[in-house]
């Protein structure tokens, strides 16, 4: 039996938890759903289809400051701030980033290998 022309099963969706949220990453895209307390401090949850992201970055969490993994689409500012007048340009704020902890370190960066792989694979001509 011929296994080449078999069509790949899809993988089933990975899940990541950060600070006030999970990222659900699918084959087409990533799914960020706030808890309850983050949408009452009026973050949004967000899909973001990897059609549409530029280039995914993060910055890994230290003692003092969380870290972050960022989808950054054309609508996104270049670089995310602290602060800002408008809160979509925080890396808070954003609703397409996701913040991690320092007892979360591990888990923001295999996200932020397992979110570069999957674009990369769905975009094949992108590069970093």
């Amino acid at each position: 039996m011929n296994l080449s022309k078999m069509p790949r099963p899809e993988s089933a969706p990975q899940t990541f938890k950060g600070y006030s949220a999970v990222a659900t990453l699918h084959a087409d895209r990533v799914e960020i759903r706030r808890n309850r307390i983050a949408k009452l401090a009026g973050h949004k949850d967000s899909i973001t289809y990897f059609a549409n992201i530029l280039k995914p970055h993060g910055k890994p969490p230290n003692r003092l400051v969380n870290g972050y993994v960022h989808l950054a689409t054309e609508s996104d500012p270049p670089h995310l701030r602290t602060a800002a007048r408008e809160v979509s340009k925080t890396w808070i704020g954003n609703e397409r980033s996701i913040l991690f902890t320092w007892n979360q370190r591990d888990i923001q960066v295999k996200f932020l290998a397992a979110v570069l792989t999957a674009w990369r694979q769905a975009s094949p001509g992108r590069e970093e």
